[in-house]
């Protein structure tokens, strides 16, 4: 169990003053004193001896205080740092999942604009991958080797939604519906998964 110096150094003012008092008793027999001017001499004894004592003690107080307040200063301050370079973090992750649900959001265009929509969120999966991704993991871990979603598999059914189109197809139905199950779960995991670990790592302490 830790003391605290503040009850080590009242602790030893009290000792200090009981020795002073002791010593002046002993000297002079101990007995208390009816004359006037020996009670004079005490108040001048106990004065002359023990302030510059309880100044030193004081002084020594004061000390600790100022330090005990400038540590408690500075770890508030880092913790209003930490916060802050959170929620600066958070917002350019939020800001980046919107452009990602945008971008990859392909179904939700015309059809004749799905394939150019396919081919735009391949490049910005890419770009995401080797620029972006690195703003979704956590610190110390490599965000190629522990990837938040998996973008190769991505890629592959935008491939393969590209691949319907220029096989002829009218309509956004004749894109093969286990292609486009499988491409709409994937992208609504993404988002939820990256969407998750924002909230999780904002409030992390």
């Amino acid at each position: 169990m830790k003391i605290k110096p503040i009850i080590i150094i009242s602790s030893f003012s009290l000792i200090c003053i009981l020795i002073f008092i002791g010593l002046y008793f002993f000297q002079f027999n101990g007995k208390l004193s009816s004359n006037s001017l020996d009670w004079v001499n005490f108040a001048s004894y106990f004065s002359g001896v023990l302030m510059p004592t309880l100044t030193l003690i004081n002084i020594g107080i004061f000390i600790w205080l100022t330090l005990t307040i400038q540590k408690l200063g500075e770890k508030q301050k880092s913790k209003e740092l930490e916060y802050q370079r959170k929620l600066i973090l958070s917002q350019l992750r939020q800001s980046e999942l919107d452009k990602f649900e945008l971008k990859l959001n392909v179904f939700n265009t015309d059809f004749e604009r799905i394939r150019d929509a396919c081919y735009d969120a391949k490049t910005y999966l890419i770009s995401f991958k080797l620029g972006k991704a690195m703003l979704f993991s956590k610190y110390g871990e490599d965000f190629l080797e522990s990837p938040l979603i998996d973008y190769d598999y991505l890629i592959e059914l935008l491939l393969e939604i590209i691949s319907f189109c220029d096989s002829g197809i009218k309509t956004t139905e004749e894109i093969g519906s286990t292609t486009q199950v499988n491409y709409n779960a994937m992208y609504t995991l993404s988002v939820s998964k990256i969407q998750q670990f924002i909230i999780d790592d904002m409030s992390q302490e």
